[in-house]
């Protein structure tokens, strides 16, 4: 596998290089997400960030493999991997409002609460208003 990917870098076309290369900065990315997300003890994300890492190593491994016998499967497995991959960080990126907005209404008791820190809409006065 890494002879493969060493030859498509070394020798191959620049458009494959480059796409090898930009590969192993994704596969670099996805460890830093699930990495990240651990440290902020968000377990949906760690969750989520660990399969599209998955993910991005089969494309990664796919990818290498395709280098090497040009087959139709192995080009149909890294695009396969690629969109659960895409999946996973497009999920992500939502994850963190649900779980923002919950955690605001869990602490104040109400349904709408607002953002962290600012009273709810009901609980603002305007200046004059003699409240």
């Amino acid at each position: 596998m890494l002879a493969a990917f060493a030859d498509a870098v070394a020798s191959g076309p620049v458009a494959l290089a480059l796409h090898a290369i930009l590969g192993s900065l994704l596969l670099l990315a996805a460890i830093t997400v699930v990495a990240r997300a651990a440290l902020a003890r968000e377990t949906a994300s760690v969750v989520v960030g660990a399969a599209a890492l998955a993910a991005i190593v089969t494309a990664w491994l796919s990818g290498a493999r395709f280098v090497g016998d040009a087959s139709s499967g192995t080009s149909f497995g890294m695009a396969v991997a690629t969109t659960i991959a895409i999946l996973g960080y497009v999920t992500i990126l939502f994850l963190p409002a649900q779980a923002r907005n919950a955690q605001v209404s869990h602490h104040s008791g109400r349904a709408n609460a607002g953002l962290p820190g600012l009273p709810a809409q009901a609980d603002r006065t305007r200046p004059g208003d003699g409240r």
